[in-house]
């Protein structure tokens, strides 16, 4: 019993050749470039647009005093909005962090995806799992939101006992679960249910004593949870328990599938190959919502495999177990981002079976290999040359890319028509950028269900309120949505009494300005 028990808490790696020693370091630093070269011009930040200035505006919301859940609405747990925040108190509020984070997280995700698959694969197959990573997830979503920063900690987690499973190790990785719920509530969860599968599994496959199932498990457990409640401790005490588990929650549950109904698995798809000119998009889309029938493949190849370790064997059904809870997490609001950041476990699974089966050889590989590192080679240098226009905004020198040009004038009318510290409702792509101030209780409004009609009153209080200047809502908001889930049709009254059509989106208010000047 007590070889079994050492058998259970080791999994020593084997040696590494000198040729795998420098692995780590040239990826890396190829990792490094690739990613600079897409948020810099040269020495310029460029400025991209994402779901990151949303988080970036909450984090300057919380350094002008205010917090989420009690002056404005999250729903998500506030570790993303504490990274902003403690960023712009070290650095100031410019949007170059935004790209530094990115760039951060980057490398510290490739450092994780390298060791994980270094595990299971050789070096030629490794780095091709982490060119496909690079080139198809990373590349399509460079945008440093609460995605990346609770994957990177659910990839700890996971390499954290891939090799060596002592009880310390498990309580790092039950730390670094609760890390990834700070992030992302459901993601930190998921992989400490997937440990834990993997713990009883690992238990009665090799006909252990109950008690170190129990051990595990409670480690984990006591892991997980000292790092989710001291983050959530301070929030717990100023907007009350009941407040925090109704934001974060209750109110996504009941309200967040309406808003979300767009993002099912294949709907996403379905919207890629409707655009032509996203043809290469639509083929990484269509490659990433593949990926996960490793998941399903894997379960009937590794049974009855007599020629796999039974080390390796281990590590192969705790990376497919952690991956597959990963995929399940996010298959209900299936975007690109999601599954980009989910799809890396996926790519090593299925590099191990098609190597097993010969249907990968070592050719084949190292020139896929180097045909994705020739088109990112190409694909850098487009980036760098396809610079529209450089602006001077309140939070830092920035470069436009002809791409999203449509999103440059929008940006220089706004900076035209407004200075820092003015009201401004909605996109916070120009928002943050510009450093105007939402005066709303929510960060943006939808024509579902996640917009109540509370919501909708407070609004409108606000914009009267602070007699906001500038608001933006989309087009199709202002049309009327499905009905019994529509309640902006107070805001529309409210809007088409108090403010005119400026340019594009842009609505200004008409007690407020003279003749409009586009």
């Amino acid at each position: 019993m007590r070889t079994m028990t050492a058998l259970l808490q080791s999994r020593q790696p084997t040696g590494l050749t000198m040729k795998s020693k420098a692995l780590l370091p040239g990826v890396l630093l190829c990792v490094a470039l690739y990613v600079y070269f897409h948020l810099f011009a040269l020495a310029t930040p460029i400025l991209r647009d994402g779901d990151q200035w949303l988080f970036a505006q909450s984090g300057a919301r919380i350094v002008a005093g205010q917090l989420p859940y009690r002056d404005f609405l999250e729903m998500l747990t506030p570790g993303i909005d504490l990274v902003y925040a403690c960023s712009f108190m070290l650095f100031g509020q410019r949007f170059v962090v935004a790209n530094i984070l990115v760039l951060l997280v980057a490398l510290v995700f490739v450092y994780l995806v390298t060791s994980i698959a270094r595990a299971v694969l050789d070096d030629e197959l490794t780095l091709l799992s982490v060119a496909i990573t690079v080139f198809i997830g990373l590349r399509l979503t460079m945008d440093a939101s609460h995605h990346w920063f609770s994957a990177v900690a659910a990839f700890a987690a996971l390499a954290s006992v891939l090799r060596t499973c002592s009880l310390a190790r498990i309580m790092m990785a039950g730390a670094f679960c609760g890390l990834s719920s700070l992030f992302t509530q459901t993601r930190g969860l998921a992989v400490v249910i997937a440990l834990a599968a993997f713990f009883w599994w690992e238990t009665h496959d090799r006909e252990a004593a109950d008690h170190v199932f129990r051990n595990r498990l409670l480690v984990l457990l006591a892991g997980y949870a000292t790092v989710l409640g001291a983050g959530l401790s301070y929030f717990l005490l100023i907007a009350g328990p009941y407040t925090l588990f109704d934001t974060t929650v209750l109110f996504p549950v009941k309200y967040y599938g309406s808003y979300n109904a767009a993002s099912r698995f294949w709907e996403p798809l379905a919207e890629w190959s409707k655009n032509r000119e996203h043809f290469p998009g639509f083929i990484a889309a269509l490659f990433l919502h593949a990926l996960p029938l490793a998941y399903f493949v894997f379960p009937f190849d590794i049974k009855g495999d007599t020629a796999c370790s039974t080390e390796a064997k281990a590590k192969l059904v705790l990376i497919a177990a952690v991956g597959s809870a990963l995929f399940i997490e996010v298959i209900n609001s299936a975007s690109l981002i999601r599954l980009a950041v989910t799809s890396a476990l996926a790519i090593i699974l299925a590099l191990w079976m098609l190597n097993k089966h010969g249907l990968l050889p070592k050719r084949v590989a190292v020139t896929g290999l180097l045909v994705l590192v020739g088109l990112s080679v190409v694909e850098t240098a487009m980036t760098q040359r396809s610079v529209l226009a450089v602006l001077d905004l309140p939070t830092g020198r920035a470069a436009f890319l002809k791409r999203g040009e449509g999103w440059y004038e929008d940006c220089l009318y706004l900076a035209r028509h407004t200075k820092p510290g003015d009201w401004y409702f909605g996109d916070d792509d120009f928002g943050f950028p510009l450093k105007l101030r939402n005066p709303a209780f929510v960060p943006y409004v939808t024509d579902t269900d996640l917009t109540r009609p509370e919501h909708v009153q407070e609004l409108i209080k606000s914009l009267e309120r602070y007699q906001v200047p500038y608001i933006s809502i989309e087009s199709e908001y202002r049309k009327m949505g499905v009905v019994g889930q529509d309640h902006l049709q107070p805001l529309r009254e409210y809007i088409e009494t108090h403010y005119e059509p400026a340019y594009h989106d842009f609505m200004r208010r008409r007690d407020t300005f003279g003749p409009t000047n586009k």
